[in-house]
């Protein structure tokens, strides 16, 4: 059967790259499915890819800051996408979040990629 709309969530596998070692250790993180178009607005706000679209950018910053109701961070961008994770000795929230992201500085790019790896699996199955 074929999807219009995709399934609300769905898990992803993140290899975390562990600081001064050439190791990384798998976490299962549980991804929104949001719609493309707000998934590569939140990717442009994230890299801040070349000067092309930087007025469309920076709407989809103030856009991101409307939400969370302050001046956003990697933490607000990435915690729109992730609902919860597994893997870690603590629970998701902001605040680990927060931490993973400072501990382990490669994180949030892994996070990025292995998200849109397990949306277009996603989207690819439905």
């Amino acid at each position: 059967m074929i999807r219009l709309t995709p399934n609300p969530t769905f898990a992803q596998g993140v290899d975390i790259a562990l600081p001064g070692s050439d190791a990384t250790e798998k976490a299962e993180f549980v991804f929104r499915a949001l719609p493309f178009r707000q998934v590569l607005s939140l990717w442009m706000i994230a890299v801040r890819d070349g000067k092309t679209g930087r007025i469309r950018r920076w709407f989809e910053y103030l856009k991101l800051c409307w939400r969370v109701r302050r001046l956003a961070s990697m933490v607000d961008l990435l915690d729109e996408l992730i609902v919860s994770w597994s893997g870690f000795n603590v629970d998701y929230n902001k605040a680990n979040l927060r931490l993973l992201l400072i501990e382990y500085p490669g994180s949030a790019l892994a996070i990025f990629f292995a998200y849109f790896s397990g949306l277009r699996e996603a989207r690819t199955k439905n």
